[in-house]
């Protein structure tokens, strides 16, 4: 299957390394972590085949190029993305919104441009976002962010957005955490 390739691939830099974990149901790929493994090159394309994926963790590599495009249009299973820490560019992918089970965000310390997409208030289980430390700009999109309810940590300082705080950030009752500073708010 494409994921045992990947984790062939990938094998060889991992073999003595105890991070490098995968969690399989019925035969297919639910967990997917290789954390902090020195993984380089592109976030490879097929991870979009994996598509009964509920976690993917891939922090603190040396991961560059695109978010890949399919890679939340297929995978809309995902509950926890942790991307951060690597050197990702490009926009974060409109297809975000067809993950409407996911909770947990985190694209911080990478590279990533652009706004943040509107699609994201489909993400209504959405517990924790955090994308500092990028290069994102525009406005944050009030009205995705009304529909964000379960939305407890929000972290997006040291970007570029501009505009005002969205008003609509009152609708996050359960916010306990939130960050902006370093912006053009």
């Amino acid at each position: 299957s494409k994921a045992t390739q990947l984790a062939r691939k990938y094998g060889d830099r991992l073999q003595y390394k105890p991070r490098f974990g995968a969690r399989w149901h019925a035969g297919r790929m639910v967990k997917l972590d290789l954390h902090a493994n020195g993984l380089e090159g592109n976030v490879p394309f097929s991870l979009s085949d994996l598509t009964e994926l509920r976690v993917l963790v891939l922090w603190g590599n040396k991961l560059k190029g695109e978010i890949p495009p399919l890679l939340f249009e297929r995978c809309t299973r995902l509950e926890h993305v942790d991307l951060s820490r690597n050197q990702l560019a490009g926009e974060i992918p409109s297809d975000v919104g067809a993950c409407v089970r996911l909770r947990a965000l985190h694209l911080e310390r990478n590279r990533l441009t652009g706004p943040l997409p509107e699609a994201l208030g489909a993400c209504v289980e959405l517990g924790v976002l955090t994308a500092h430390r990028n290069e994102l700009d525009g406005p944050i999109p009030g009205p995705a962010f009304a529909r964000l309810t379960a939305l407890r940590e929000l972290r997006l300082h040291d970007n570029k957005l501009t505009g005002p705080v969205p008003p609509e950030l009152a609708e996050c009752t359960r916010l306990e955490k939130l960050l902006l500073v370093n912006n053009e708010l």
